[in-house]
């Protein structure tokens, strides 16, 4: 149900509830309160009222403001008053025929017809005429009493208000399910959003709310389609770069084998100078073609974060850097590691994807590093986090070699995929970078 047709339920009902409600007022008014038996009693108390009220004040038929003020008080009444003997329907000797009406307070908002003040005069001169002993002797009185038209624009109001109430309840009532609907809908979207795509939205009807909830269902599956697409172009992807690794290992294998028994054999200078040239630029082929493997397989996996663990700080370090500073220092570099007290510290980490990244630190060393300058591997252990830093000056032969950078973006890749910093600076001739995983205080401490 769109608004309009709400609207125009509430119209409906508010029609309905007016006339019930006018209806009921109107049964009551007819039946109980303007009957000319209640209307008789109402006016024979005003009477008796008047009668009580000219006594006490020993009011003379001249007195004009006191019964004015009585008047007012009635509020709903019209009183004429005669001279004694005859009727004059005059005060203070005038001709004209006293009319004292009480139209007050709600005569303004309501909405019944009052009775002109002839009709009033004509209704009070055919009810007759009472006596009533006045200070200067008997004055007849006849009173018109019409309070039953307040009543009917009472209940004109109140049937009206009622109509209105109707009218709004209904709207409310159709926003109060818009809105229900609203958050269900948004409910459902932030279930997609946290990554449920299997999570089906329902959309039952034909107002805007339905429709935009169809339009995020066909969302949805364009989504789960581009996703299954891109799944399907990332395992094409890694079965082609899987072939290609193999197409292009093979023969540089070959070709190296090939230049090393061609050393052997080798009897002329210039000619071992080509084969070790040769040589070196198949060596770093190889090395170039790994990088450019090891960095596709990275970027061509779906990138979601690996599954972490909880591991010792101390234990763990070791581990992985021991073998390499054994092997640095083997081969002639000057391996300098220092350290804090990391007793009782745990990371969170995945020990083989870090493995990779330290790998690849230490492989970049022994390309690049002088051995002439100390290699500083540094480990800094904190309640919230576990800094490893490398640093180590640039080989001067190697400041003028290109490097593709694979290496340093595939780490920076690994390093997101187990929710660790990763960086690193290239400051003239030194090369520094950093590690920082979480850390916390092991609770078997």
């Amino acid at each position: 149900m769109g608004i309009t047709m709400a609207i125009a339920v509430g119209i409906l009902a508010a029609m309905v509830v007016f006339a019930m409600t006018f209806l009921a007022f109107e049964s009551f008014r007819i039946n109980y309160y303007d009957t000319e038996e209640k209307n008789r009693a109402r006016e024979q108390d005003i009477i008796e009222d008047f009668q009580n009220y000219v006594a006490e004040r020993q009011l003379s038929s001249s007195d004009r403001d006191s019964i004015l003020d009585f008047v007012k008080q009635k509020k709903y009444i019209y009183l004429l008053v005669n001279d004694i003997g005859y009727l004059d329907f005059s005060l203070n000797g005038t001709d004209n025929a006293t009319v004292v009406s009480g139209f007050y307070d709600f005569i303004s908002i309501g909405s019944a017809d009052y009775p002109t003040a002839t009709e009033m005069r004509e209704y009070a001169e055919a009810n007759g005429l009472n006596s009533i002993e006045m200070s200067d002797g008997t004055a007849l009185v006849s009173v018109a009493e019409f309070s039953v038209y307040f009543y009917m624009s009472l209940a004109r109001i109140a049937s009206v208000v009622l109509a209105m109430l109707a009218l709004g309840l209904v709207v409310i009532i159709y926003f109060f399910r818009v809105i229900k609907r609203i958050t269900h809908l948004a409910a459902e979207v932030n279930v997609v959003a946290d990554g449920d795509m299997s999570r089906s939205i329902k959309s039952d009807g034909s107002d805007e709310i339905s429709k935009l909830s169809a339009d995020v269902e066909n969302m949805r599956k364009v989504i789960l389609q581009t996703l299954e697409s891109e799944r399907q172009a990332r395992a094409a992807n890694t079965e082609l770069v899987t072939s290609m690794s193999h197409d292009i290992r093979t023969p540089l294998t070959v070709l190296i084998g090939y230049l090393d028994i061609m050393k052997t054999y080798s009897k002329d200078e210039v000619m071992d100078e080509y084969i070790r040239s040769s040589e070196k630029t198949a060596l770093r082929l190889k090395e170039l073609s790994d990088d450019m493997f090891r960095y596709l397989i990275v970027f061509g996996n779906s990138a979601e974060p690996c599954a972490l663990e909880e591991y010792d700080c101390a234990t763990l370090v070791d581990q992985l850097l021991s073998e390499h500073i054994l092997l640095l220092s083997e081969n002639g570099y000057d391996v300098r590691f220092t350290s804090n007290e990391a007793a009782g510290i745990s990371v969170l980490t995945s020990a083989p994807e870090l493995m990779r990244i330290i790998d690849n630190m230490f492989s970049n060393i022994r390309k690049y590093a002088d051995k002439a300058s100390p290699v500083c591997v540094d480990m800094t252990a904190g309640e919230d986090k576990v800094s490893l830093t490398f640093s180590n000056r640039i080989l001067r032969e190697s400041v003028m070699t290109e490097s593709t950078g694979i290496g340093l973006k595939t780490c920076s890749k690994i390093a997101e995929l187990i929710s660790c910093d990763f960086s690193y600076t290239k400051n003239g001739e030194f090369f520094e970078s950093y590690i920082g995983l979480k850390s916390q205080r092991s609770e078997k401490i």
